[in-house]
């Protein structure tokens, strides 16, 4: 049991049947209640009054607090009291013999079960018991002294002093450690309530990331439908459309085949005029007629070329298909090695296809390595680049230029256009979800704001460079091997962000 005090305990507890040791103590550690005999009554007569020695200043324990037993139920009873009272004892000096009572350990005994932290000192003058039978009785000797009698008085001064502060000195060690345990205490409640705190917070962010991650799908999704729906609208209103050209086509094919008709029905009249008796040379000589007015050789080279023509705008229309349905195409999030210039060219295909011939494409496609990514959404980004700089041209020299080249392993992609250009108030503002300067007309405003997300997610970056009345080139830049194939990019950035949750704060 400790007391929390700021000041140490100066009290000392004698227990002695001896009076004389009693008095003894008295003289060695409170000076000034030192009894005078008559040799000291003498030697007051002869030179006066004697000097008493004062205590050296400085020292903690130069008053003591002494108190005295004769049995020891007695000074158990005083070592209780002290307890009780918040007034401890910090050293008892304790008799073996002490008839008729208790004898010196089963008094420290006693003693020790009311303050286990009692300093004490034997005081015997016989042998009755062995050091190893003291401490094997006892079962400790961190408390313990044995001094035997007769004792030195500055002996025992120095004694009290050292089991004084060897008192305070564990009083302060046992505190010390008492406040290290409830401060880790503290400590390991407040980690075990910030990990209960970080597991809610950590799933609290994995579903939020994971509602993220289904509103950013629904984006992208709706995003590439408005991309579509655009493409598509385009293609519908040119009058040049392949549905507008086979019709011309079968058009053609219609008129030669009646050609054809007339004339096959006029052999056939020629020939009834043979076989009725017709003669043969003037029979010749009206089919000869026919011929030349019909110009035969003509009507089937046309239809020839009219049939290669038609041929020829199917495997259009079918390649145009196969571009909408890879652009279209539901894909499992999961990245492939991929030809960056063949996604290009697919673009194009669309772009040429649904926006007509009044836009001019230009390409510089370098030889690159093959490029880790998802196909489709890499698709989308470049189709946003090239509808948006393709919408931002006007005049009669619309041009847009693609651009693609690898540099310190990583692949690039530029899309300049010599449109109208951003003013510097809108340039920020670019990539934000549903900003748009083209009017309500002309899509949902998401367009880039998606297509950065995409290339973010894939560990790259979407840059814009634009000046007013000077066009605008956005330029997008992938790591060739930042996304492996069977990984799903943007899993590691939710890895880093999850990391960032601090423990133990």
């Amino acid at each position: 049991m400790w007391f929390d005090s700021e000041q140490p305990s100066n009290r000392i507890l004698v227990i002695d049947d001896n009076l004389d040791i009693h008095q003894d103590f008295k003289v060695i550690l409170d000076p000034d209640a030192s009894v005078d005999t008559p040799l000291d009554d003498l030697e007051s007569d002869l030179f006066g009054p004697a000097v008493k020695d004062t205590p050296q200043p400085g020292s903690r324990w130069t008053n003591y607090d002494l108190a005295f037993a004769s049995q020891g139920k007695e000074g158990l009873a005083l070592v209780q009291e002290g307890v009780q009272q918040d007034r401890p004892f910090a050293l008892a000096f304790v008799d073996m013999r002490m008839p008729p009572g208790w004898n010196g350990l089963e008094t420290i005994e006693r003693l020790w079960e009311v303050d286990r932290d009692l300093q004490v000192v034997i005081c015997t003058a016989y042998s009755d018991f062995s050091q190893l039978e003291i401490m094997k009785r006892l079962g400790r000797s961190d408390n313990l002294l044995i001094l035997k009698k007769p004792f030195d008085p500055e002996e025992i001064a120095q004694i009290t002093v050292t089991m004084l502060q060897k008192r305070e000195m564990t009083r302060r060690a046992a505190l010390n450690l008492e406040q290290m345990e409830r401060l880790v205490a503290e400590r390991t409640e407040a980690m075990a309530r910030s990990q209960f705190h970080e597991g809610r917070t950590r799933q609290a962010m994995d579903n939020l990331l994971h509602n993220l991650d289904g509103q950013e799908n629904r984006f992208v999704k709706t995003e590439k439908l408005a991309t579509l729906g655009q493409m598509m609208a385009a293609y519908a209103g040119k009058e040049r459309s392949p549905v507008h050209q086979f019709r011309g086509e079968i058009h053609l094919l219609e008129g030669f085949l009646r050609t054809l008709e007339r004339n096959i029905a006029a052999f056939h009249r020629l020939a009834d005029d043979l076989h009725a008796g017709r003669p043969v040379a003037a029979a010749l000589a009206e089919a000869e007629t026919v011929t030349h007015r019909a110009d035969l050789a003509a009507t089937l080279q046309d239809t020839g070329d009219a049939l290669l023509r038609l041929t020829a705008q199917a495997d259009a229309m079918d390649r145009d298909l196969a571009s909408v349905r890879d652009f279209a195409a539901q894909e499992n999030g999961l990245a492939e090695f991929t030809d960056l210039n063949q996604a290009v060219g697919t673009v194009l295909d669309l772009a040429r296809s649904f926006l007509g011939t009044d836009v001019t494409l230009e390409t510089r496609l370098e030889q690159l390595p093959p490029l880790g990514c998802v196909p489709g959404q890499i698709l989308q980004v470049i189709s946003a680049l090239v509808m948006n700089a393709i919408e931002a041209t006007s005049g009669q020299e619309r041009r847009v230029t693609i651009h693609t080249w690898a540099e310190n392993e990583t692949a690039f992609l530029s899309v300049q256009d010599n449109g109208c250009g951003i003013s510097e108030d809108n340039l920020p503002r670019v990539f934000d979800p549903y900003f748009t300067t083209k009017g309500r007309h002309w899509g949902t405003g998401l367009g880039l704001g998606v297509a950065r997300d995409i290339v973010q997610q894939h560990s790259g970056n979407l840059t814009v460079e634009s000046r007013e009345n000077e066009g605008t080139t956005l330029t997008l830049a992938i790591p060739l091997e930042a996304n492996q194939p069977g990984t799903r990019p943007g899993d590691h950035q939710v890895e880093r962000l999850l990391t960032r949750v601090p423990v133990g704060q």
